[in-house]
């Protein structure tokens, strides 16, 4: 295919793409075939135990029995994801803490989420996909998100138990702090916990 061609395809999870020809990549190690939400056609409804065994290209997150397609990351989002993932991971490692990106996460039995940063203080979960509520969790939003749809998530997260709930906006510099009911401007997200803060013109690099 050409590199035009490329560009315009919405990749569930993009292959490279090498002198015209394109290269897969490996997913999630799982116990069977990789799977993307379009080899499913129109079923979107399957088992939490289907959904663990299949292999996906980029994992949808599943709520009641249903997948939920995530939009792929822009470069900004990345960047962004990466740097708050690091600066919360360097601070709470120090205290037995960690912080992790595109983590699967047990919010209820039937709900997994996958935030796309988490983090955990001292004594936070070890389990492999995390059910206790967090420190903080991050959401990043991308191109083609919903505002209704952060802001359900944000209440997801409430009732889940997590103590700090941020939303990042790459598209309009903005930074929000949900606070059990909407999301509210800030100027710096704060963890008064640890004495740490991160400004705006620290995230968006201006």
């Amino acid at each position: 295919m050409s590199l035009e061609e490329y560009w315009q395809t919405r990749w569930e999870y993009p292959p490279e793409y090498v002198h015209g020809k394109l290269v897969e990549r490996s997913g999630p190690a799982t116990e069977s075939a990789q799977c993307r939400l379009s080899d499913m056609g129109t079923q979107t409804a399957i088992s939490l135990e289907q959904y663990w065994q299949t292999r996906w290209e980029y994992p949808p997150e599943y709520v009641h029995g249903e997948l939920v397609e995530r939009p792929m990351p822009t470069r900004k989002h990345g960047i962004i994801s990466g740097l708050m993932q690091y600066r919360l991971h360097m601070l709470l490692a120090a205290f037995g803490g960690w912080a992790g990106v595109g983590v699967h996460c047990r919010l209820q039995g039937d709900i997994l989420r996958i935030p796309d940063v988490v983090a955990y203080g001292p004594g936070g979960n070890d389990d492999p996909y995390p059910s206790a509520p967090p420190l903080a969790v991050i959401e990043i939003n991308s191109p083609g998100d919903a505002f209704s749809d952060i802001v359900a998530k944000c209440r997801e997260y409430h009732r889940w138990g997590a103590q700090h709930i941020w939303v990042i906006d790459p598209q309009t510099n903005d930074l929000y702090s949900f606070n059990g009911n909407h999301l509210q401007g800030t100027d710096v997200l704060r963890l008064p916990e640890y004495n740490a803060q991160f400004s705006a013109q620290e995230i968006f690099g201006e």
